[in-house]
């Protein structure tokens, strides 16, 4: 009868109709002798036969070299695994000799020996599938130059001059996923020069990999080296063809999004190492990870981590040969986010010699992914190098990272580095999370200027104490547990109280509420208290100042914090409390001159307006840690300010001068609200899809666009298939550009909605972004491993879903909405319109 829906699948697997083999080539050269490679990956039940295939059965597979005519071939090819074979009753007394999955061949070629450009290789073959269909295969692949020759196994190519022992790698492969990768590195590097890193992705027939970035760009290949040990580390390189697409060019009404750039079949990149001049010989070990991710031209597949780690071998002399590296699966969002947090590329230069005591050891406190950004900039700060390296001391102490220069590391140069903390402390006191503290500060300094000059003095000290207590605690922790500048601000539940801490000093200080003040007797013992109090206050606003600057990093910090990763433990806490006392050095020289003071001017009513722009300092930093947080956690995170808010307003309601129980009514009252709203923010909107940018080409979810997508959970999509309601289920993803193709041209279309609400249809969005186990297990039960997928339930019908796979245009969608029908409870205006006037249905 034909397939009357097209691309629709009623709940089934959608028909394999792509290439079922995916080809590359490379070749190596040393003089006029070369070996020529060419690999095939064949999917699914699919086979190729060998190049031995007896005569009389099915096609063998032959290669020639089609240009240039100076290339030739010297020997057969051979492949690197037997071929399987069988007897078939199709060929009566022919050997059948087949390969399947991943199968390279080689070949000894002669070349000129300064040929370095490409191959031109034609490929005549047969894919056939088991027990179905053959397809002729005839390409021409274009092989490119891979480096010098190396001796394989069966190998003609190479003379015993030229002869070196072959490859070894890492193969690795999660579980069933559509890309194979092989991984090695250099045996050994010498000081000052280079060896690599060495990844090749192969994925299946049909799919490919994206290209390669040092950043958390998404639709790439997301490289990340986190742990250094003191190498120099380069960005990917590869010779494969980078393919550059834009997903919405030409569609008219739909702007363009930036173009994804991807590369047709294995793809080898090489990540450059280079050791530092003078590095003693040992094993230094290093990590990183990848992000990857395997689509097809219409549908892709979640994207996936990988996790490697390695020692470096530094010896006297640099021997080229990869050895396997130790690779596992990992957290896709974990790699990601360290993606995104990491600068790690190198200049490859030479430096300078680390210092003399440098000793290769395994420094776990080597992780910059965890150091956190300069208020405003969005960029991580300089990575230090552990082990022997040199350090980088920045020679532009206000242009932060515009330069750097090698400084040995001698006692001299320590100095620099200690001169440089203490610099950078003074400084913290003027960045932008800092200020609003420094605020109140300054209008402390004005009160106390008719003080007596002893209590002048015990009040800075106390604020200075504060800032020098929390250095401290930080040279503590950077010296016994490797903790770094700003990293715990990677705790959620500190984020969020200092957020809400802020947001609450704002709306004090806009007057909402008035902060506690001590003290309400006139009695000696509640004067005493008023001055402890006023001493404990004065401590803890240096603490809290000193909270807000570490996720700043001024100038000459980031280059300080890089210095100190090849510190030892001591040498570290020197410098952590050099900063500490750079940043508490003002209020010490008050304290110690407090006659400077009565240079400020007199309090009046302009400290009442320092006070309301202070508070839209405060504003603006709850901004800054506002955007911190995940886009699912934005809308709790809101609702949860708008509860403190009204909390303060409760507590703001209570004069200061109300009587103590009345006061501490409205403080229970107010905190209980507070705490509750957050609570139940929390609870049941911290999932909630926001509403986004339209603009944003990245966007999974188009609230009130031309649709109200209501967020997929499988318990209200079973309530709806009780309700008998008609539903569209969107399968989508921040990670899947076809998804977002499908979005805006097909799906959250003006006549999609229209015919929606004509069916009285539902249109819900499951947003795979963070791979969840619910969204897993219902494209599970759809039988699909990719995305964009979309189902469709009817109400009447909700166990026979219409199953649309991959890229959708707008007419099959609305196909199949009107074969899936109206929602139980709703009669649409197409079945009115064939009723007789008695209101039965006629045909």
């Amino acid at each position: 009868t034909g397939d009357v829906f097209g691309d629709v699948n009623f709940g089934g697997l959608a028909l394999d109709t792509g290439d079922p083999t995916t080809w590359s080539a490379e070749y190596f050269a040393t003089g006029d002798a070369g070996r020529l490679e060419i690999e095939v990956s064949v999917g699914g039940s699919w086979h190729v036969y060998s190049t031995t295939q007896p005569k009389g059965g099915p096609l063998p597979t032959r290669f020639s070299i089609k240009s240039p005519d100076s290339v030739t071939i010297a020997g057969k090819f051979q492949p690197n695994q037997a071929p399987s074979s069988s007897v078939s009753e199709t060929y009566p007394g022919i050997t059948i000799e087949e390969h399947a999955g991943v199968v390279r061949w080689s070949a000894p070629i002669k070349l000129p020996s300064d040929h370095r450009d490409e191959i031109k290789i034609s490929i005549s073959a047969l894919a056939c599938q088991t027990g179905g269909s053959c397809r002729p295969i005839n390409e021409t692949l274009v092989a490119k130059y891979a480096g010098p020759i190396t001796l394989r196994e069966n190998d003609e190519s190479a003379t015993a001059v030229d002869a070196k022992p072959a490859d070894k790698f890492a193969e690795f492969q999660e579980s069933d996923y559509a890309v194979r990768w092989k991984v090695g590195v250099s045996s050994s590097i010498a000081a000052s020069e280079q060896g690599k890193l060495v990844f090749r992705a192969m994925p299946e027939p049909k799919f490919h990999v994206y290209n390669a970035v040092v950043d958390d760009a998404q639709s790439s290949t997301n490289f990340i080296v986190t742990k250094k040990n003191g190498l120099a580390f380069g960005a990917p390189k590869t010779n494969s063809e980078v393919i550059t697409k834009s997903l919405f060019e030409a569609i008219p009404g739909v702007p363009d999004s930036p173009a994804i750039k991807y590369h047709k079949g294995a793809v080898t990149w090489e990540v450059p190492i280079r050791v530092p001049e003078g590095t003693k010989p040992g094993g230094y070990d290093i990590e990183g990870y990848v992000c990857y991710q395997a689509c097809t031209d219409t549908s892709c597949l979640a994207p996936k981590a990988m996790k490697f780690t390695a020692t470096v071998m530094v010896t006297d002399e640099t021997d080229p040969q990869l050895q396997p590296i130790n690779v596992v699966a990992t957290k896709f969002v974990t790699a990601i986010d360290l993606a995104a947090e990491t600068k790690w590329v190198d200049d490859l230069e030479p430096k300078e010699a680390p210092k003399a005591d440098s000793t290769p050891v395994d420094d776990a406190s080597d992780n910059p992914g965890l150091e956190q950004a300069s208020l405003g900039n969005g960029d991580p700060s300089e990575d230090g190098m552990s082990g022997p390296a040199e350090t980088q001391i920045a020679e532009d102490s206000i242009g932060a990272d515009d330069e750097f220069a090698s400084v040995s590391t001698t006692k001299t140069s320590f100095g620099i580095i200690l001169l440089m903390a203490f610099g950078g402390g003074v400084i913290l006191n003027l960045m932008p999370c800092v200020l609003p503290v420094v605020g109140i500060k300054i209008m402390s300094f004005v009160q106390q200027a008719g003080e007596d000059r002893r209590r002048v003095f015990a009040l800075n000290f106390a604020y200075a104490a504060g800032i020098l207590a929390v250095f401290a605690l930080l040279a503590v922790l950077a010296a016994a547990f490797s903790f770094k500048w700003g990293q715990q601000f990677q705790y959620f539940e500190l984020r969020l109280g200092l957020t809400v801490l802020i947001f609450a000093m704002a709306l004090s200080y806009l007057g909402v509420w008035e902060l506690p003040t001590p003290g309400v007797a006139n009695t000696d013992a509640s004067q005493n208290l008023q001055d402890r109090e006023d001493l404990t206050g004065a401590f803890f606003k240096g603490t809290f100042a000193t909270v807000l600057a570490t996720p700043c990093s001024g100038p000459m910090l980031g280059a300080v914090f890089g210095a100190t990763g090849e510190m030892a433990a001591v040498e570290k806490a020197i410098v952590f409390l050099t900063i500490g006392l750079g940043m508490s050095i003002p209020y010490v020289v008050l304290g110690l001159f407090p006659s400077a003071i009565k240079m400020l001017p007199k309090p009046g009513d302009w400290m009442v307006t320092l006070k309301e722009f202070l508070a839209f300092l405060f504003l603006g930093t709850v901004a800054y840690f506002f955007n911190q947080f995940a886009d699912g956690q934005k809308l709790a995170v809101f609702v949860t300010l708008i509860g403190v808010w009204f909390g303060c307003w409760v507590i703001g309601k209570v004069p200061p001068w109300e009587v103590f129980q009345k006061k501490m009514r409205g403080w229970t009252m107010g905190v209980a609200s507070a705490v509750a709203i957050g609570w139940l923010s929390f609870s049941y909107l911290v999932n909630v899809p926001p509403p986004v940018d339209l603009d944003n080409p990245n966007v999974q979810y188009i609230v009130d666009r031309h649709l109200k997508w209501e967020p997929y959970t499988e318990a209200r999509l079973q309530a709806l298939h009780e309700e008998g309601k008609t539903v569209m289920l969107d399968f989508t993803a921040a990670w899947c550009p076809n998804c977002i193709y499908n979005k805006q041209t097909a799906l959250d279309t003006a006549v999609t909605s229209e015919l929606i609400n004509e069916l009285g249809a539902v249109p819900m969005l499951a947003d795979w972004t963070d791979q969840n186990d619910e969204i897993r297990n219902k494209l599970d039960q759809l039988k699909s491993e990719s995305i964009p997928v979309l189902a469709i339930y009817p109400g009447d019908r909700p166990n026979e879903p219409i199953v649309l796979r991959d890229v959708v245009s707008q007419k099959t969608v609305l196909k199949a909405l009107r074969s899936a029908g109206p929602s139980r409870a709703v009669e649409s205006v197409a079945v009115r319109n064939v009723k007789g006037s008695s209101g039965e249905l006629v045909h």
